[in-house]
């Protein structure tokens, strides 16, 4: 007998162990993205604010960031340009490659261009499309092929 479709995992684990940093100010939203990522066998960080996150980047090996824009502290524009800013130092290099998504209820063109232009490398709209998101993330996260 086959599983109800709603049981069966959007991504069939592709991403499962990846390191994931979810940056979001709002509870109910950061509660939404962590626990479908568990959902799909990944690792999940919080910070609340850009500088929580730049802290955090900096203490853990990520394998990627998913970045609200607009938060208090530090928004996730200038979060990115200083994690960004960190690969031009020597044996910086991780925090280049690191791929970052913005997550914001931000959706204009100019939205995601600011996005690009602060360093992000791809932009996922709010309220988050959970295949969506696996997509955007399948896209950016290379995780070392576990062959036995």
């Amino acid at each position: 007998q086959s599983r109800p479709a709603s049981l069966k995992p959007a991504s069939s684990n592709k991403l499962a162990g990846a390191h994931i940093l979810v940056v979001e100010d709002n509870d109910i939203n950061r509660e939404f993205a962590t626990e479908l990522l568990h959902s799909e066998g990944m690792a999940v960080d919080e910070a609340v604010n850009g500088q929580e996150a730049l802290d955090k980047v900096q203490g853990n090996n990520y394998d990627a960031v998913l970045m609200d824009i607009q938060m208090p502290v530090m928004d996730g524009l200038e979060s990115t340009r200083r994690i960004r800013a960190l690969g031009d130092v020597p044996g910086g290099e991780r925090f280049g490659a690191l791929p970052i998504i913005a997550m914001t209820a931000l959706a204009m063109a100019q939205d995601t261009q600011a996005s690009h232009d602060a360093g992000m490398n791809d932009h996922i709209t709010k309220p988050i499309a959970p295949d969506r998101l696996m997509t955007v993330l399948a896209k950016w996260i290379q995780l070392p092929s576990r062959s036995s």
